[in-house]
């Protein structure tokens, strides 16, 4: 097959950028693979979909290479698994198959190497739904924390404009930081703020966030845990409900209708499939308290920022800023 090709306007050794004149003029695919460190891989796969196929190895040796013919190429790369039945590789990930039915399937969601990626529309009259319903409940505690920075100057060598470069001109030592931890259901649950300065406030942060984590976890464990709590009328509401107010999911005969409620506030919820209602339980060996920093995108607390962001608060938000500076004046 090589020697019956049309090579016109093509020059040898034949490069890459040749493969497709080949193809066009010969109306074949040609898929050509590379083998370095023991390991083969794919250095063009062909695009067109002709029947004849040619499928070759280059092979470099220093300046030198050689275009070797591959009869068979899951022979080739047959060593690649322990699997001793038949294999099936696929041309573009080299990922290897069993059969060759689940490689025909796999090849319609391949990403091939050129960086186009395969498009599978979903079967008509099929809908994607909201499932994670565990994680539309508030998290009990979370910590609104801010950093404070000194920039100091950096000074370096003069950059070469002839090559990329980042310019390092400021290092930001922490100075200060402090942090509010606040309970979203009771209050009380909630701490004072706390203020660190100085060189080790960094340390002291995270120190601190550390003993955070365990107290909400004991909290949770401990406090978190109040019986449910139901008015006459809210046990009417349960017994004619015919739909879980989680999912929204209408009730089937063999599912369990059960009695949601809030275990912080023993308040009754409202009525939901068993499998909903366990999914809402708080485990508090593995609840991850969410930390808010201001301005970390931009890393520096900026006045102006926060000047914007007073604009928009009703004056009840700020209850926590009036206990730490009582003697203050606050305005919006």
């Amino acid at each position: 097959m090589v020697e019956e090709l049309n090579y016109q306007g093509v020059e040898f050794p034949v490069a890459t950028k040749h493969y497709g004149k080949i193809e066009e003029q010969n109306s074949i695919n040609i898929n050509v693979f590379g083998y370095e460190n023991e390991q083969f891989y794919p250095l063009y796969v062909s695009k067109q979909k002709n029947e004849k196929v040619l499928n070759l190895l280059l092979i470099t040796q220093g300046t030198k290479q050689h275009y070797v013919l591959v009869k068979d190429f899951n022979k080739m790369m047959y060593n690649k698994t322990k699997h001793k039945e038949r294999k099936h590789f696929c041309m573009f990930c080299l990922q290897c198959f069993s059969t060759d039915e689940i490689l025909t399937k796999h090849k319609s969601n391949c990403i091939v190497i050129n960086g186009e990626q395969a498009i599978r529309m979903p079967e008509e009259g099929s809908m994607v739904q909201f499932q994670n319903y565990h994680k539309q409940m508030p998290a009990p505690f979370v910590i609104y924390a801010d950093f404070e920075a000194i920039t100091e100057k950096v000074y370096g060598c003069q950059p070469d404009d002839s090559q990329s470069y980042t310019d390092r001109y400021q290092k930001h030592t922490g100075c200060s930081c402090g942090y509010k931890l606040v309970c979203c259901y009771d209050d009380k649950y909630s701490k004072p703020v706390k203020i660190y300065r100085g060189e080790n406030s960094i340390n002291y942060f995270m120190l601190d966030m550390l003993s955070e984590v365990e107290y909400c976890q004991k909290m949770i464990a401990t406090e978190f845990q109040k019986p449910l709590q139901m008015t006459a009328e809210e046990e009417k509401l349960f017994k004619a409900a015919e739909e879980c107010h989680i999912c929204g999911g209408k009730y089937l005969d063999t599912e369990v209708k059960v009695r949601d409620h809030c275990h912080i506030t023993g308040k009754y919820r409202g009525s939901a499939h068993q499998d909903c209602n366990l999914k809402l339980r708080i485990d508090p060996n593995k609840f991850r308290v969410p930390v808010i920093f201001h301005n970390l995108r931009g890393f520096q607390f900026m006045a102006s920022s926060l000047e914007r962001l007073a604009a928009n608060l009703p004056t009840d938000m700020f209850k926590y800023t009036g206990q730490v500076f009582q003697n203050e004046k606050l305005s919006r």
